[in-house]
């Protein structure tokens, strides 16, 4: 059984019984006549799990052995219906709609759900305790009882390099993985924006075409080198996601897996492409002028537009695949620098300045903005309307008066504040309110700087939710197969929250999962790894060696990093202040001793073999890092002390070989869509390495050429 999902109650009964009888199945797997598809999913989980042929799953009008093992609901077969209104998963429990129960009944084996998705997560169970050898399998007489914590239980897919130009049996494949750990629900981000960042272009992403509105489409352009055909490229591409229409192919196959997709469209912040596009729209300045950024709130062409777009995602995507889930975002409503491209220095207030805007607070605009758009959402059918918490909270309106506005609305029953913080967690989700709530943790950051552990903010937004009865969890990222721990603590923790008092009891059996037998072994090598990637820590000195963490430029400081990347902050550490140098040698260190053991022979199990893949190359990549700053730090100060220049390019030079390794090793092990933006962050460091060692091999001046600051012109207070 799959250590990560024992059943609340699993009674075992001392017997085994075969499968097979003579290399012949001695079951058929029985349905209900015109059985739902989910159903069907549940059957062909416990098929292939069995080693069953195709025609081993019959309807209950087509049974002709002696034992079946049958599938049931209230609606049948009618054999066994009846015990569904009976049993433990007729009772008062939370989540009963999804709660299950396995009885051996003389020679049947009976699964009981009240829906078809309760099935599957029973068909899962079943399939966990089958024991194969060889052709033959048995299967131990058990009595189980089952259900989940929390009612949601899944991922946000944020719209970003990676998801944006997933294959479709790519997004197949991340369903499958996440289905299987009972995870019901992903929300895929359809519309967002940062600020200006790579090659001085506004990130941002559309990844629905909208009929009504074709100006909204995001071509995306990525810079990088690659070390296997030894070149740089320069990919320039319009995301997969868009091009090829493929949100609603995603949303039915994710169905037929009992996942829910969910939409997610984000303003009135992290908005760049519908202000700039459709200005009317756009939030002004005093004078008049379009911010593109942030909306006009008292404009009607704001929300014609606004509604025109919903429309379109509910109309071709959700209401014909029965979806009524909708997420608005509204996160992050604030002024930021680079949210135009005009005047990338420019701190920009997302607040509208015209006269008949400043006649209301910015916080009571925003509220009257979200309920206008969650009215329209319900009136076209959409029913659970997600938001994020946090300008309601920084506005001062996570109150009673917002109760009473959604109340006065209609809404009350309808909308979902999602409470997220990516450390830590809130000690309370302020349940009193009576508003239905989900928890967001992170699942990871985002994959193109090193991976960091935020297992510890996956554990306490779970047990924060389930203490205080949020009806479910939906961790933040992008997807990314490396986030795999954090994805199975996510699933398990909300399942059945009390199985899993602590991260590291989550840790020991996780480990089993990996490395079977040797699970001491991996636990060993998962310290060191943790010991790098831990969380905040680990987000303030290994992630700040990358480019990245310096685009947002939000303040001075960051703004002279982003234009001089990686001089100005190699001149900082010239100095080498509080041993910062040491330090990156010593989690080098540790880095190496979790390389060697993950790389150990015959430490992982079968079928695992693409999980020591990434975490081994993420070593590689992390250890390439913190090696490259020191050798660049050293050389340059070897030149400005009157060093030996030709061993000082010789160790950058091998630096930029094991580099190239790292980015290599990404290149062979990650998929395809997510390879190009992890070698843009490695080739800006890379480019400059290869200068500097051509630079220190030429005579150079008393000034280095790749050393030298251009100050921005900061122009906000």
């Amino acid at each position: 059984m799959n250590p990560l999902f024992k059943p609340r109650r699993i009674e075992y009964h001392g017997k085994n019984v075969p499968l097979f009888d003579g290399g012949r199945p001695s079951y058929q797997i029985v349905v209900a006549e015109g059985a739902d598809p989910l159903i069907l999913e549940a059957a062909e989980i416990v098929r292939r799990a069995i080693n069953y042929p195709a025609d081993a799953v019959v309807s209950e009008n087509e049974v002709t052995t002696l034992a079946g093992i049958f599938l049931c609901t209230p609606k049948g077969p009618a054999l066994f219906a009846r015990l569904v209104e009976r049993g433990r998963i007729a009772g008062k429990q939370i989540n009963q709609e999804q709660a299950y129960e396995i009885e051996f009944l003389g020679n049947d084996i009976v699964l009981l759900g009240r829906t078809p998705q309760a099935l599957v997560y029973a068909a899962r169970t079943l399939a966990g305790i089958v024991e194969t050898e060889g052709e033959d399998a048995v299967i131990p007489e058990v009595t189980v009882y089952d259900y989940p914590d929390m009612a949601y239980r899944g991922i946000y897919v944020e719209c970003r390099w990676g998801p944006d130009n997933m294959t479709l049996d790519e997004w197949k494949q991340a369903i499958d993985t996440l289905a299987a750990m009972r995870m019901n629900i992903i929300s895929i981000g359809l519309y967002n924006n940062w600020p200006a960042q790579y090659d001085g272009k506004i990130s941002e992403w559309m990844l629905v075409p909208i009929k009504k509105y074709p100006k909204l489409k995001t071509p995306k352009l990525v810079n990088y080198y690659s070390p296997s055909k030894k070149k740089d490229i320069r990919l320039e591409y319009v995301p997969r996601m868009y091009e090829e229409d493929l949100f609603g192919e995603i949303i039915k196959y994710a169905k037929s897996k009992g996942v829910i997709v969910r939409p997610h469209f984000n303003t009135p912040g992290h908005n760049t492409q519908i202000p700039r596009n459709y200005p009317e729209t756009s939030a002004k300045f005093a004078d008049g002028t379009p911010k593109k950024y942030g909306f006009c709130m008292s404009s009607p062409a704001t929300f014609e537009v606004m509604f025109g777009i919903f429309d379109e995602i509910c109309d071709r995507y959700l209401l014909p695949n029965g979806i009524d889930m909708f997420h608005i975002g509204l996160d992050e409503v604030y002024p930021l620098v680079g949210m135009n491209e005009d005047t990338p220095l420019l701190r920009i207030d997302p607040w509208c300045e015209c006269p008949d805007c400043k006649k209301t607070t910015p916080e009571d605009r925003f509220v009257e903005y979200a309920v206008r758009l969650a009215t329209h959402l319900k009136e076209k059918g959409i029913n659970n309307i997600g938001m994020w918490h946090d300008h309601f909270a920084r506005g001062g309106k996570m109150n009673q008066e917002l109760v009473r506005r959604f109340e006065e609305a209609g809404l009350k029953e309808n909308v979902i504040l999602h409470w997220w913080q990516y450390a830590d967690f809130f000690s309370t989700t302020m349940p009193e309110l009576g508003l239905r709530r989900w928890v967001t943790p992170m699942t990871g950051y985002f994959y193109w700087v090193n991976y960091q552990n935020y297992l510890n903010n996956c554990f306490l937004a779970v047990e924060k939710g389930v203490e205080e009865r949020a009806e479910g969890t939906e961790a933040y990222g992008v997807w990314h197969p490396s986030f795999h721990q954090h994805y199975a603590l996510l699933a398990a923790k909300s399942w059945n929250s009390e199985n899993w008092p602590d991260v590291g009891t989550f840790r020991a059996r996780y480990a089993r999962l990996l490395f079977g037998a040797r699970y001491r072994e991996g636990l060993k090598a998962f310290g060191y790894f943790d010991d790098l990637t831990a969380g905040p820590g680990m987000l303030n000195f290994l992630t700040r060696l990358f480019d990245y963490v310096y685009l947002y430029a939000n303040w001075e400081g960051d703004a002279n990093h982003r234009a001089n990347y990686p001089q100005l902050l190699i001149s900082q550490l010239a100095g080498n202040p509080l041993n910062i140098l040491g330090f990156l040698n010593m989690i080098a260190g540790y880095t190496q001793k979790a390389l060697d053991i993950f790389s150990r022979p015959g430490l992982w199990v079968p079928g695992t073999e693409k999980m020591r893949d990434l975490y081994i190359t993420e070593c590689l990549r992390i250890k390439a890092v913190l090696c490259l700053f020191p050798k660049l730090v050293n050389a340059v100060n070897a030149h400005k002390n009157g060093g030996n220049l030709a061993e000082s390019a010789d160790a950058v030079d091998k630096a930029v070989e094991d580099l190239d390794s790292a980015m290599l090793a990404i290149e062979e092990n990650w998929d395809p869509p997510f390879i190009p933006q992890a070698l843009r962050e490695l080739t800006l460091m890379r480019q400059f390495a290869v200068n500097l060692s051509i630079e220190l091999r030429s005579d150079p001046s008393d000034e280095l050429e790749v050393m030298k600051i251009t100050p921005v012109d900061w122009p906000n207070d």
